[in-house]
């Protein structure tokens, strides 16, 4: 007898990633972004999803990390007073839906949206990429849809970010002769006449599921989970009445001398309920002497200055107040410079002054914005002027503009007069080929651009070091992003805006929601190496086999490698002599330490890389264990040569010289 049963009980395969926040005054919650993580093990995994579980942990990981959170912190923030729509809708109060936003769309929140993308796409821990995209903020989740689920982070607090998973079941239904209180079994049941119909369970309640309840698939209590709590619209108490009417009444002035202000801060709880009451009308702060004052006032002894809430201050106002003795303590400051008035060299000159204050700056902008230029702006002043320079050695620097840009693929560096501080950020492009030598076969190349990626010596060589642990894919330079120092463990990791050439083919290499016919797109971008600027650094980065038939089994694929200085500016396409001493110097990831960061420890670095190597030669021999050859054999390699290992000066400088004609014939 045939009965019509589910022969198969799995879960999502792709999540849909929400991190919302709350949102003044209506307290309501609304997304500040989102992503897609589509990825065929989950499916595989079936409803346990442990993948999608560690998935929301690492993202939950990036966004409490205390290296990020004087990033965080300001843009959610922002989103907290941001005037855009409920629920991140259109004006018009549409839903996105399948629906690919364009590449010129202004990401809101660039630095929570970048953190999402690294989270789901990179566990620097494990070598490992997967592929994930960026969603409009109105995409809308849709559970009648098979195959989908959601999560849902919310960053209100960032001292306790909360979660819920969003997941349902689908049947795969079929006539079988098997009953269904017995189980299937695919190999000695006998098959299905035709494919499984894939039906989602009837009962499709939103319930937001706690990471162990989705392992172990049972519902949990909807109130501990993103509850939003109604705002208290009680009376105010007598003091906080009376210490609103000292604030209104000294809006207008201008004045350095607040001795009213200076009094009353003995009183208990007084400069939070002042910082609490300016906060709810921000816009009266301005560009006078009594903002300042005020600003005094309410942040002292406080280390964190997030005053992206106070849009019509000036820059001279932000500098008189932080040379204040109060606020020595201070060691991050966070504005939204879209409306600061003045000049900010007036700020710069005395952040500059007090050089051991500030460890982090922030120069963010509105959510809904036309551009990027006002914070690019800044940067490309610090960057330019050496007055100003020591702050981007000194200082965790974030700027709207380094972290919006790659979102939309785009490059937020001026295209002309401007040369950036080589002796900061060194590396600027690297070369990546896959050749087999001794073999007619054309090697394949590609160039990425970091110069975007504001990479400094010892960021770059922990990313490269993990790119050469995972190499193979676009997708793995998402590891200088968010890889660790190479002092420190994976359990504080520093997110730096990610390069634009890998969010641009990240994005033709992943789905989109919809018919499942119709979502792989082809690849069609490549970058273009640049002109190599005089004093900029390019890493050349190789993955070779050896055509030798006299060795059996073939040679196994290794790594060579090579970082080249520039003593010259060598044009792309330019004619002439082969490169030389005289025109570039090639070093292994030691020299390059010892060249723009001899304080670094060199041999750290090169131990790990000798740590590189072993893996690679034990992976390989594992994967070779179970071919036809005798184990006395694996693995072989050239006699000579070494699993990783750096180029000569002369294979470097033909290499290099390769790249750049080879771009000008195309």
């Amino acid at each position: 007898m045939a009965y019509y049963r589910s022969i198969s009980d799995l879960g999502p395969e792709s999540f849909l990633f929400y991190v919302v926040a709350q949102v003044r005054p209506s307290r309501h919650h609304r997304p500040v972004a989102v992503a897609l993580r589509d990825d065929q093990m989950l499916h595989r995994c079936g409803v346990s999803g442990v993948l999608v579980v560690e998935a929301c942990l690492q993202v939950i990981k990036f966004l409490s990390s205390p290296a990020n959170r004087r990033s965080h912190l300001p843009e959610a923030s922002a989103s907290a007073f941001s005037e855009l729509g409920i629920l991140g809708l259109d004006d018009d109060g549409d839903d996105v839906d399948q629906e690919e936003s364009g590449n010129g769309h202004i990401p809101e929140f660039p630095f929570i949206s970048t953190t999402l993308l690294l989270g789901l796409s990179c566990d620097p821990s494990r070598s490992t990429t997967y592929s994930s995209q960026l969603q409009p903020l109105g995409m809308a989740f849709r559970d009648d849809i098979p195959h989908h689920g959601m999560v849902v982070i919310d960053i209100s607090d960032l001292d306790g970010i909360r979660y819920g998973i969003v997941a349902f079941t689908l049947h795969h239904m079929v006539m079988v002769n098997v009953p269904p209180d017995r189980d299937y079994d695919p190999v000695e049941d006998d098959p299905p006449e035709r494919d499984p119909d894939p039906v989602l369970e009837e009962e499709r309640p939103r319930k937001p599921l706690s990471a162990s309840s989705y392992m172990k698939n049972n519902y949990i209590d909807f109130e501990n989970h993103l509850i939003l709590h109604k705002p208290d619209r009680g009376c105010k108490p007598l003091r906080e009445q009376s210490i609103r009417s000292l604030i209104e009444a000294t809006w207008q002035a201008d004045s350095d001398h607040m001795f009213v202000f200076d009094g009353l801060s003995v009183i208990p709880g007084f400069r939070d309920s002042l910082r609490r009451q300016v906060l709810e009308s921000p816009e009266g702060l301005g560009p006078t002497l009594t903002s300042a004052q005020l600003l005094r006032v309410m942040y002292e002894n406080q280390e964190d200055l997030n005053w992206v809430q106070f849009k019509n201050i000036s820059y001279n106002t932000v500098a008189t107040a932080i040379e204040s003795p109060e606020l020595r303590s201070a060691r991050s400051l966070s504005l939204c410079v879209d409306r600061m008035k003045g000049d900010p060299e007036a700020l710069l000159q005395t952040l500059c002054r007090l050089e051991t204050w500030f460890q982090s700056l922030c120069f963010l902008q509105e959510p809904r914005r036309a551009n990027d230029d006002a914070s690019a702006s800044i940067y490309v002043l610090i960057s330019t002027k050496p007055e100003y320079t020591q702050l981007l050695l000194s200082k965790d620097l974030t700027v709207t503009a380094t972290y919006s840009a790659p979102l939309r693929k785009s490059s937020w560096l001026p295209a002309t007069g401007f040369s950036p501080p080589f002796e900061v950020f060194p590396v600027q492009q690297m070369f990546v080929r896959h050749t087999t030598l001794n073999s007619d076969r054309p090697f394949t190349h590609e160039c990425f651009y970091l110069g975007g990626g504001l990479l400094g010596p010892g960021r770059f060589a922990a990313g490269f070091l993990a790119y050469l642990r995972s190499f193979g894919r676009d997708e793995d330079l998402l590891s200088f992003s968010c890889a660790p120092d190479l002092d420190q463990d994976y359990s504080d990791v520093k997110i730096t805006p990610a390069l634009a050439d890998i969010t641009a083919s990240m994005e033709t290499r992943c789905y989109w929601i919809g018919p499942r016919e119709n979502r792989s797109r082809p690849r069609n971008d490549r970058s273009r190496p640049r002109d190599v600027e005089d004093g900029s650094w390019t890493v050349l980065a190789s993955y070779e086999r050896h055509d030798d038939p006299d060795l059996n089994p073939p040679t196994p694929l290794v790594l060579r490698y090579a970082f080249v200085r520039a003593r010259r500016r060598i044009a792309v396409g330019a004619s002439g002599p082969d490169l030389g001493p005289g025109d570039v110097e090639v070093c292994d990831l030691a020299g390059f330490f010892r060249a723009t960061a001899p304080h670094a420890d060199a041999d750290l670095a090169m131990k790990q890389l000798e740590r590189i190597a072993e893996e690679k030669r034990a992976a390989t021999e594992k994967r070779l264990m179970n071919t036809k050859y005798p184990r006395r054999l694996l693995p072989q390699i050239r006699p000579g040569m070494s699993w990783v290992s750096a180029f000569h000066e002369k294979s470097a400088c033909s290499i290099l010289r390769d790249f750049l004609r080879e771009d000008a014939r195309e």
